[in-house]
């Protein structure tokens, strides 16, 4: 099994869960909105500076679904270059 913790601008998230259900990809996932920071796009901190913010979606899944959401990832940045998504993968045992 695989933990991914994607953090995406929050103007992706919609088109993430519909890309994840049209690959079957797992429908369980834990999300917390309303993230803050900064990776390799512009700030997201949610103030008047930098207003947007990110989530984050936290998923344990199959090692299939981790490598159909690694190409979700690398497909959602090719489309929004600017608007930043960061994957990342862990093993983990599920108790």
């Amino acid at each position: 099994m695989k933990r991914m913790d994607i953090i995406l601008s929050q103007a992706l998230e919609e088109d993430f869960i519909n890309q994840c259900q049209l690959l079957h990809v797992s429908d369980a996932y834990t999300k917390v909105p309303d993230v803050m920071g900064r990776g390799c796009s512009s700030p997201k901190m949610g103030d008047s500076v930098w207003p947007q913010l990110n989530s984050w979606f936290m998923m344990v899944v199959s090692d299939n679904d981790a490598f159909k959401l690694k190409k979700l990832v690398e497909s959602l940045r090719r489309e929004y270059p600017d608007e930043g998504i960061g994957c990342f993968e862990s093993e983990v045992d599920v108790l």
